[in-house]
């Protein structure tokens, strides 16, 4: 009898129970050490970080921009208004200089012929006392008056040319100006000198006298010399005073 063999067959299924298992607790741990190391990660990176700023935190708050602009503003324009305003009161108080410089110009030339206008007017007055043909009753009403006056404006003349030259050389440019008033300085004086003349040797009957017609003609002569140079210092004058008022107002 012979014996029969088995042959074993290779299993080619497994059961359910004996397929490998997805560990879950293993995947928990995974995902666990991955964050702890980002938060690992971001801890050092911080750490790395420079420290912020207080100071600049509150600097970028709303109501501090606002606060420090409005400060700004306000002591920026404050400044501008004062700068301003001190330059305008130099330009205005330069201007009220000038215009006040330019007015006693003016008024200083005005003055000068007032006062030669009246000392070479008294001055006719006296030669007219021997120029003219009246009788002793005429000249002997005319000429008290007429001396009187001659005295009073020559005493005017003397105080007045000393201010007017120092005036000439406060307010003006012009170095002819100041040559020009010498000369009629000048010529007053030998007018001066020639009226005392004529009234101390030639009054009365010898005023017809021919030394005294001569000392009356070239004091007439004196005279138009002294008229023609106070027309050119008051035109030098003038002009000067009329530039500067061009240049003020430009």
């Amino acid at each position: 009898m012979g014996t029969k063999r088995t042959h074993l067959q290779p299993q080619t299924d497994l059961s359910k129970d004996d397929k490998p298992k997805f560990d879950k607790e293993d995947l928990k741990r995974e995902i666990l050490i991955d964050l702890e190391r980002q938060e690992l990660k971001k801890t050092i990176l911080n750490e790395l970080k420079p420290p912020k700023s207080k100071i600049g935190s509150f600097a970028k708050h709303p109501a501090i921009l606002l606060v420090l602009g409005f400060l700004l503003t306000t002591g920026l324009g404050t400044l501008l208004t004062s700068n301003w305003q001190s330059r305008e009161w130099s330009r205005q108080q330069l201007q009220l200089a000038q215009q006040r410089k330019l007015d006693q110009k003016y008024a200083l030339a005005d003055d000068f012929n007032k006062a030669i206008s009246e000392t070479i007017a008294s001055a006719d007055d006296i030669l007219n006392l021997f120029k003219s043909d009246w009788d002793n009753q005429t000249l002997a009403k005319e000429e008290p008056e007429r001396m009187a006056y001659w005295r009073q404006t020559s005493r005017n003349w003397r105080v007045a040319s000393k201010i007017f030259i120092t005036k000439l050389a406060a307010y003006f440019d012009d170095p002819q100006a100041k040559e020009l008033f010498q000369e009629i300085i000048l010529k007053r004086r030998r007018i001066g000198n020639n009226i005392n003349r004529l009234l101390a040797d030639y009054r009365g009957k010898n005023r017809q006298n021919q030394q005294a017609q001569s000392i009356a003609d070239e004091t007439i002569n004196l005279i138009n010399e002294t008229l023609n140079l106070t027309l050119q210092l008051t035109n030098s004058m003038v002009q000067e005073a009329r530039h500067d008022e061009s240049m003020h107002y430009k």
